[in-house]
Parts: structure tokens; C-alpha cells; sequence
């Protein structure tokens, strides 16, 4: 059986998005009530396989967090 150079990183891709494919199915379904599953492992397999493609979650930045903060009431001098 003759090898390709490039057939371990299509293996890898495949499982990949198989256990993608997967823990996304068994989130869904659990959500929905259709079977009974811990939603927190098969989240963080979940997560693993986005961020291994460089996808996560949205933070907030610093702009929006300077922006909602509220600035501390300044002292009333009195003359």
C-alpha cells in the first residue's frame, strides 16, 4: 500500500471534524431532550475541536469595557 505524503493530515482532518460532527449532534440533541447527556464534557470536546480550527469565543475588548464603566463622582469643593 503506497502512502501519500499528505494522507496523515487528511486522517487527522477527518477525525477532526468527525468528533466535531459528533459532539455538536450529541449538544443538540441534548438540548432538545432527545437523550440525556453530561452537556458539559461533550462541550469542552466541542470547544477543543473550534479552537483547534481557531474558532472561541468573543471577549469583550478593552474599548467596551473602558466604555461601560462609570467614572467615580469627583468632590464638590467648596469656596
Amino acid at each position: 500500500m503506497d502512502i501519500e505524503k499528505g494522507s496523515p493530515n487528511r486522517v487527522a482532518a477527518i477525525v477532526h471534524l468527525s468528533v466535531l460532527g459528533w459532539s455538536a449532534t450529541i449538544l443538540t440533541a441534548g438540548y432538545l431532550n432527545i437523550i440525556k447527556a453530561d452537556p458539559t464534557f461533550v462541550a469542552s470536546i466541542f470547544t477543543g475541536c473550534l479552537a483547534h480550527y481557531g474558532i472561541t469565543r468573543a471577549g469583550q475588548s478593552k474599548d467596551d469595557s473602558e466604555k461601560k464603566s462609570t467614572p467615580s463622582p469627583q468632590p464638590v469643593k467648596k469656596s
